[in-house]
């Protein structure tokens, strides 16, 4: 399966390096990610169009064939920026289907027809042999390729109490710092004191 993702969605690798995680979503591997994988940056930071992923999956066993069988793939969604429109605190995002494919080896002495107007090496294909034969599994259901998503993003309307909710939140962390260390330097000093004071009644 290989899944394109704009640059407001991301994968992250680690997660996908756990085989016992893998198995419960009904994925095998996690064969190549490019792109923008940084892990932390918000979206307006992101200077490429997005990430690719491919991924193998674990296919179900011949007894559980005729089933539904569902693969989950975890995504993740960068900081958009702020919006002050309606809907306050939502914003849509368009959600591109994976494609999902057969890759398969041909066999040796296998002639492929050849063009001077091919192109190869544009997408998943690159990520295989030369000798490889790809079949593509079509959606049983038509749309336009992708699904629209609200997520929620920062109401700039309510920035302000963001602002406000922030600046008190440091001062309160900085004085309660300060009461620790203040509380530890007197701490010292009493057990200083009282250490003096035994030396002397000896």
């Amino acid at each position: 399966m290989y899944l394109t993702l704009p640059s407001y969605l991301f994968i992250d690798r680690y997660q996908l390096s756990d085989p016992l995680f893998l198995s419960s979503q009904n994925l095998k591997a996690l064969h190549a990610l490019s792109g923008a994988t940084d892990l932390e940056a918000p979206d307006w930071v992101i200077p490429e169009w997005g990430s690719a992923a491919l991924l193998e999956l674990e296919l179900p066993d011949s007894s559980n064939a005729e089933g539904n069988w569902t693969v989950s793939i975890p995504l993740h969604l960068r900081y958009l920026s702020p919006s002050a429109e309606p809907p306050y605190g939502m914003r849509s995002v368009a959600v591109p289907w994976p494609v999902v494919f057969w890759a398969c080896t041909a066999e040796e002495g296998s002639k492929f027809a050849s063009s001077p107007f091919d192109r190869t090496n544009l997408g998943y294909d690159g990520l295989f042999g030369s000798k490889t034969m790809f079949y593509d599994v079509q959606p049983i259901s038509g749309g336009v390729g992708y699904e629209e998503l609200a997520v929620p993003v920062m109401d700039l309307n309510r920035a302000a109490w963001v602002e406000s909710g922030t600046v008190v939140v440091i001062v309160c962390g900085t004085f309660w710092v300060l009461l620790k260390l203040l509380q530890g330097v007197l701490k010292d000093l009493r057990e200083q004191k009282q250490a003096h004071n035994g030396k002397k009644k000896k």
